[in-house]
């Protein structure tokens, strides 16, 4: 027996990085997990090369018509003597071909004398043949009359000079008498854009079944039909009755060919249409993908076909379910509810296309979605969406709760290998999502961030209506969007309400910031749970502290004595995170004034500002003049110098 061939993954493991059999993910730097991830990436593509058959390559290369010239046109046209016929020749519509000389000239051995060109006429032919260049429609089209039998024969419609390659062969046949058989429609179609194709058959089929096939060897095979429901294709009917209308998304190479489109079933029922297309590949035209994974949990990036110059065309994007798209989000505004705060869409001038996010993926998002407009049918395009099982690479707390006035910090844990990427926050809207500045900073505790990860921290505050709402933390590379993530921030008083007797919330919550009272007992200093008087402005003395009231509400006033108090509530300043004091820890003498300065009118503010500042200093002011009294006093008393007559008389009594 020979010796059976090694197909084990042997030699691919050996060539991975070593790390000595330990486990060193928490001291594995950005750059060396950025490096290996690339290396075993390269690896890995190139084992699954090896793997891949040879047909699927297929539909990636231009057919030989296309490589030998990407002008078109019919092979056969068909008239009737002395009357007219009219072809019609397309070209790709590039500056220069827009610019070019057009032509058309009949084959005579190995060479193709012109018959008539955007500026010439060949003698025999002047006043019943003309060229009209439509270079916005990409065709130029040339009308005969009076036609003779001597007409008939092969011809070549072109651009730039005879015989340089952008050509295309046409046949003329010249009968004597109708009827002439019916010419294919022709379709001049860009790679990877849209074909549409109307086709009607009279009210009489309005009950039949309406097909498209494409014509092969065997036959013709099916594409799409009135009894099916497809994703990627779509077939909708239309005014007036037994007409219809297919379109197909995503053209490749391989859809070029002969198409039927009819009623009822191919070749039994005389009800059929020629239908032949042609594949063009414009440079400028945006690579769309057709097929999207995405994890669950994660986002996807659809892009669709956009022409800026065209701003009157409405443009949307939906999903299909069977044979109807529900409309998701457009151009105008509109976002369905369910898809708040999941939907972007982001225009690409540059590139011609638009960007459209969703996140918060769920596995029932998978399906097709449509690009569509009311005005270019050519610029619809459709993808196919998978959701998979895994771990999304951006992570951090999906909601987010404050309170109004507060602030918060909103973070995103990324991967090493994103360290290139760029990073933004965004606050989203039904308009789009707009960029926020941020910064790297420290994950908030709970945010399930990996020991590689870094953070990008978006710091909102003081918080108020306008900030609650969604947020879009995301990353891009080169101008190319890619996986966000999406943080939901409520606003919420629920503490402040938990806090006061009976659950109760207070009639001016944004006026209280701390109510703490000292009351001694024994001659002690004890705190107590007493809520501060209804005096419409007091001054408490309580040992060590100091607090000032202005104008309280009438909820938080007692009644009865001041022993029977109510419990007491605290609401820490909102403008300090209530977990950044530490246990055993307090607040500086500073902060609890800030705390219980009553957010009341600017002229009561500022005078309990200036009675803080003003209190201790004219004390200390008065100590001191008292102190210095006392000492002059006595340094008189015992010199005996300048004493007054008052103090004299004491003197000599004593």
């Amino acid at each position: 027996m020979g010796k059976e061939k090694n197909t084990s993954l042997e030699p691919l493991l050996r060539s991975l990085p070593h790390t000595g059999g330990k486990q060193r993910f928490g001291a594995i730097s950005c750059s060396e997990l950025t490096g290996n991830a690339r290396k075993m990436t390269s690896l890995a593509f190139l084992f699954l090369l090896a793997l891949v058959p040879a047909e699927s390559a297929r539909g990636r290369h231009p057919p030989k018509a296309a490589i030998s010239s990407p002008v078109f046109g019919p092979r056969q046209v068909y008239g009737v003597l002395g009357g007219s016929v009219t072809v019609k020749c397309f070209y790709p519509p590039t500056p220069v071909n827009r610019h070019d000389r057009k032509y058309w000239c009949r084959q005579t051995g190995s060479g193709c004398p012109t018959v008539v060109s955007t500026q010439y006429v060949a003698p025999g032919y002047q006043g019943r043949i003309a060229l009209t260049d439509v270079p916005q429609a990409e065709h130029f089209q040339i009308n005969i009359s009076a036609l003779e039998l001597g007409d008939a024969g092969t011809y070549q419609c072109g651009v730039g000079v005879n015989g340089r390659g952008l050509s295309y062969r046409v046949t003329l046949s010249v009968v004597e008498a109708p009827p002439v058989p019916e010419t294919p429609e022709l379709f001049y179609v860009k790679l990877r854009s849209t074909w549409t194709v109307t086709c009607g058959f009279g009210e009489d089929t309005a009950e039949m079944k309406k097909y498209l096939c494409k014509k092969e060897k065997e036959g013709c095979r099916n594409i799409i039909n009135s009894y099916q429901e497809l994703g990627s294709i779509q077939m909708t009917f239309e005014d007036p009755s037994g007409s219809f209308r297919v379109t197909m998304t995503q053209m490749d190479w391989e859809d070029a060919g002969v198409y039927y489109c009819g009623a009822g079933e191919y070749g039994k029922d005389k009800t059929s249409k020629e239908l032949e297309v042609f594949i063009y590949e414009d440079k400028n035209f945006p690579h769309l993908k057709t097929n999207i994974t995405a994890k669950n949990g994660s986002s996807a990036t659809f892009e669709c076909p956009y022409e800026p110059l065209i701003n009157s065309s409405t443009r949307f994007w939906c999903k299909r379910d069977g044979r109807r798209c529900y409309r998701i989000i457009d151009n105008t505004g509109f976002v369905a509810n369910k898809y708040k705060g999941r939907v972007a869409a982001f225009e690409n001038p540059e590139n011609k296309t638009v960007t459209v996010i969703l996140n918060q993926l769920q596995y029932k998002d998978e399906g097709f979605y449509w690009c569509m407009s009311n005005e270019l049918r050519e610029q619809q395009s459709s993808a196919e969406l998978r959701v998979v099982a895994g771990q999304p690479a951006l992570t951090g707390k999906k909601e987010v709760e404050a309170q109004a006035g507060s602030r918060v910090n909103l973070t995103c844990c990324y991967p090493c290998t994103y360290s290139s990427y760029e990073k933004y926050w965004c606050k989203w809207s039904d308009s789009g999502c707009a960029t926020l500045p941020a910064q790297q900073g420290l994950p908030e505790p709970g945010d399930a961030c990996g020991p590689s990860s870094r953070t990008l921290v978006l710091s909102l505050g003081p918080l108020t209506e306008e900030d609650e709402g969604w947020y879009w933390c995301g990353l891009k590379r080169s101008g190319v969007f890619g996986e966000t993530m999406a943080v939901e921030l409520r606003l919420s008083a629920g503490e402040l309400r938990a806090a006061l007797p009976g659950g109760r919330a207070p009639q001016h919550p944004g006026r209280v910031r701390a109510a703490l009272c000292l009351r001694a007992s024994h001659g002690k200093p004890k705190p107590t749970a007493a809520p501060c008087p209804p005096n419409t402005s007091q001054q408490f003395s309580c040992p060590f502290l100091v607090l000032l009231l202005s104008n309280p509400p009438p909820s938080l006033g007692h009644t009865g004595e001041d022993a029977k108090l109510s419990p007491e509530f605290l609401d820490v300043d909102s403008s300090h995170d209530p977990g950044a004091v530490p246990p055993g820890g307090a607040h500086s003498d500073a902060e609890v004034r800030k705390g219980a300065a009553p957010e009341s009118s600017d002229e009561s503010h500022g005078s309990n500002t200036l009675a803080l500042v003003l209190g201790p200093l004219a004390g200390l002011i008065l100590i001191a003049v008292t102190a210095f009294a006392i000492v002059k006093y006595r340094q008189l008393k015992r010199s005996g110098e300048s004493l007054p007559p008052w103090a004299l008389k004491e003197q000599q009594q004593h």
